[in-house]
């Protein structure tokens, strides 16, 4: 709760969440990781940015919390995740220290006073200031720790001011975001040749002359291939500028209200439109509203501007990552799959029983479209880790891809056996087996997801209060009759 309310104490450092770690955010009163100690950090240092040392006992201790943090949300993580948990930590790492950087570089700094009314703010929020102790100390922190981390806050916020500065906005710009226009049309789809498009509107172009006899609504209702809004007469409710393609929006932003357009073209096929209602930028209700949508603007622009800013400064600095698996990830994001290739596989020398090494490594071969050394190491993968149904599911993909059917038949299988609550996974087995024509290992899923099926049922039913066992009671629970159709589907595939 503390963190909750300190976060929404500074309104601006949300721009900066985005990009990294806020400084002290990241420790409850732990060390620092920044080291200026004369390179003897360096040595057992993960990497280094413009000098400045990341050690691994520090980059360990932001990585455990965030396993922490991302374990308490999600459940079991797998090392899939744990890898991209990893590379997430240390670039946020990186820009935090970029970020300290800047501060010092520019010499900013904050009055004490500042950070007093700062802390009083926060204090506010608290029912009392026992509530407001206890919180503290559930956190593991002094108010000094706390007085240091809205200090941080504050020089961010002094960083931010200087880097953006104040954002002058064109009156047009808040016109356009406040109008909102209403409107009603008629889809006629295109595909992709020359012939349907010619087709369609064709088509179109006949609708239109029945509008001279039906109503719209009538014509949406008939004519429309938009089923979602044809069931509406066409309606598609208030449309606000940059919600709809480009071709759309010109369209009904130059029309009145109650005018219909002749066709207009967007990549989905041919529209008739009819505006029904608009909401202009004028009057007592837009003046009312002018401070919110100047205030939303600004912070979107600063949002753009200081993401430019920090890409530009994270491309130029000079960091250099000691850690293999991290330096393969590096790569692998840049595109250089050759040298991410190379470091996964000095990663595997160190840590040899680590399966999901094999399968980064296999990926890298997919991207490459070597298949065959894909497999190779998808099949390490699976035998130091036994237990993931999901590498299982990807090998046998990629035994489908050099038609190794009955190892893929295997393997999909194994996937399903290992992953029995996972609707998604049964189901993508299912139809790969299906599409292969392996009648009895179809069988066998499709009895796993009925399986599935019936425990989600028992479970529901012991959720619901006094539920008396037997068919009492189920009358107009849509949640089970859409899993009974689900059923009879599933047995009438099987067989099919």
């Amino acid at each position: 709760m503390l963190f909750k309310k300190l976060r929404g104490h500074v309104k601006i450092i949300v721009i900066v969440v985005s990009i990294a770690f806020i400084g002290g955010m990241l420790y409850m009163g732990g060390s620092s990781f920044l080291t200026d100690d004369g390179g003897q950090t360096a040595q057992a240092a993960i990497a280094t940015v413009n000098g400045t040392s990341i050690s691994y006992f520090d980059f360990q201790q932001v990585y455990v919390s965030q396993l922490q943090q991302a374990q308490s949300e999600s459940g079991r993580l797998d090392g899939r995740m744990m890898e991209i948990i990893k590379y997430r930590t240390f670039d946020s790492m990186v820009g935090n220290i970029l970020i300290e950087q800047e501060i010092s570089n520019r010499n900013i700094r904050v009055a004490s006073a500042d950070v007093n009314a700062a802390l009083a703010e926060l204090k506010e929020q608290f029912p009392d200031d026992e509530v407001y102790r206890q919180q503290l100390t559930m956190a593991g922190m002094t108010e000094a720790d706390l007085k240091s981390l809205l200090e941080q806050d504050l020089r961010i916020e002094k960083l931010i001011e200087t880097v953006v500065g104040p954002v002058d906005l064109d009156e047009d710009l808040v016109k356009e975001a406040y109008e909102e226009v209403r409107a009603s049309h008629i889809l006629i789809r295109a595909n992709d040749t020359e012939e349907d498009w010619a087709d369609a509107q064709e088509y179109a172009e006949y609708v239109l002359t029945q509008l001279e006899e039906l109503e719209f609504s009538q014509a949406a209702e008939e004519y429309s291939d938009d089923l979602g809004s044809a069931a509406e007469g066409g309606d598609i409710g208030f449309v606000s500028r940059g919600e709809t393609v480009p071709e759309f929006e010109q369209a009904i932003f130059n029309m009145s209200v109650g005018e219909v357009s002749g066709l207009v073209r967007t990549p989905f096929g041919y529209h008739i439109i009819k505006v029904t209602e608009s909401r202009l930028a004028e009057g007592e209700e837009f003046e009312a509203a002018k401070p919110e949508i100047t205030a939303k603007l600004q912070a979107a622009e600063k949002e753009k501007m200081l993401s430019s800013w920090f890409e530009q400064l994270r491309n130029s600095a000079n960091v250099v990552i000691n850690d293999h698996q991290l330096l393969a990830i590096d790569y692998q994001l840049d595109g250089e799959l050759e040298l991410a290739e190379v470091h996964y596989k000095r990663a595997i020398e160190e840590n040899p029983e680590d399966g999901y090494l094999y399968a980064s490594v296999g990926d890298i071969y997919v991207e490459l479209e070597n298949i065959e050394q894909a497999v190779l190491y998808y099949g390490e993968a699976v035998e130091k880790i036994t237990n993931d149904g999901r590498l299982f599911f990807t090998l046998a993909q990629l035994y489908e891809e050099l038609d190794q059917f009955d190892e893929a038949v295997v393997a999909y299988l194994r996937a399903s056996e290992l992953m029995p609550n996972d609707f998604q996974l049964l189901f993508q087995v299912q139809s790969a087996l299906t599409l292969l024509e392996r009648d009895e290992e179809t069988e066998i899923v499709t009895e796993r997801i009925a399986d599935l099926i019936k425990r989600q049922e028992e479970l529901q039913q012991l959720q619901q209060p006094n539920q008396v066992p037997g068919l009492e009671g189920l009358e107009g629970r849509d949640d089970l009759e859409d899993l009974d159709d689900l059923l009879i589907e599933l047995e009438a595939g099987a067989e099919e």
